[in-house]
C-alpha cells in the first residue's frame, strides 16, 4: 500500500511558503489526501515560469509553453519532503513512476485542462524527442556494426536523419532563435530547451506519415524502457485512457 502523511505529521512540519499551490497542498495533506494525488491537485494553481528557490533554479516552463511536470511537483512538495516516503519520492521524482497510477481522465482533472495540455507539449516535445533521439542513434550505431553503413570515415548522426542538418548547424539556429549562444557545455534547462526546439523544428519540416511513424517509434522505445512494451502505457504517470 503506498505510504500516507497523517495530518499529525503534516501539521508539525505546514510550511510557511504562502504560494497557493503549495498551501493547497498542504491543506490536502491536512485532511488525509494522498501525497501523490494532493500534488497532482495542486499542480493547476501553480503560476510561475521560474524562480531560485531553496538554493536551487528552476525553470518550469520550457520555451514558454512546456510543463516540467516532475520539477513543478517536486517544488511544490519541497518543504514537505521529509514527510514523504523516500522510496516513493526517489521513483517519482528520478524515474518517473509514482506510487499508483491514475487513468489519464482523472489525471486530466487533477491538473485542469491548461496544465494538461502544457505538460502534453513536454512529454512530446522533450521527453519524447530525446527517448527518439536516442533510439535513432541506436539504429545507426547497429547499421554501422553490421556493416550496412556505406562509409564508416562519416557515419550518419541521428541529427541529420531526424532533421536534415547537422548537429552544430541545429545549435546555430538554435542559438539564433533564442537570442543568445551556448557558452561551452549546456545545462540542463538549456538541454531541454534544444529538445523541444528540435521537436518543433522536426513537426515543421516532416511529412505528416514520417511524422507519424517516428513517434510511434519513440512510444514503442520509451515503452521498451519503462518496462511496458509491447501494450503497456507509454506515459507511466497518465496511465491507461478509459
Amino acid at each position: 500500500m503506498p505510504t500516507l502523511v497523517t495530518p499529525h505529521q503534516h501539521v508539525s512540519a505546514l510550511s510557511a511558503d504562502p504560494t497557493p499551490a503549495v498551501r493547497e497542498f498542504a491543506a490536502a495533506l491536512g485532511e488525509g489526501e494522498h501525497w501523490y494525488t494532493a500534488l497532482l491537485g495542486a499542480v493547476h494553481l501553480w503560476s510561475r515560469e521560474e524562480e531560485c528557490y531553496g538554493g536551487r533554479y528552476f525553470r518550469y516552463l520550457v520555451a514558454g509553453e512546456a510543463l516540467d511536470l516532475l520539477l513543478v511537483m517536486e517544488r511544490i512538495s519541497w518543504d514537505f519532503r521529509h514527510l514523504l516516503p523516500q522510496a516513493e519520492r526517489d521513483a517519482l521524482f528520478f524515474y518517473a513512476r509514482p506510487p499508483f497510477t491514475h487513468s489519464d481522465r482523472e489525471f486530466a482533472h487533477l491538473l485542469g485542462e491548461e496544465k494538461y495540455c502544457s505538460y502534453l507539449s513536454y512529454f512530446y516535445g522533450v521527453t519524447l524527442e530525446e527517448v527518439l533521439l536516442h533510439a535513432v542513434e541506436d539504429e545507426i550505431l547497429k547499421a554501422t556494426n553490421y556493416g550496412v553503413t556505406r562509409d564508416l570515415r562519416d557515419p550518419e548522426s541521428p541529427y541529420t536523419r531526424l532533421y536534415g542538418k547537422k548537429e552544430h548547424e541545429l545549435l546555430e539556429g538554435f542559438s539564433e532563435d533564442r537570442g543568445r549562444s551556448l557558452n561551452g557545455v549546456m545545462t540542463l534547462t538549456e538541454w531541454k530547451e534544444f529538445l523541444y526546439w528540435l521537436f518543433k523544428h522536426r513537426v515543421a519540416n516532416s511529412l505528416p506519415e514520417r511524422l507519424a511513424s517516428d513517434t510511434q517509434k519513440g512510444l514503442d522505445t520509451l515503452r521498451m524502457l519503462r518496462g511496458t512494451y509491447p501494450a503497456g502505457p507509454f506515459d507511466t504517470l497518465r496511465g491507461y485512457g478509459e
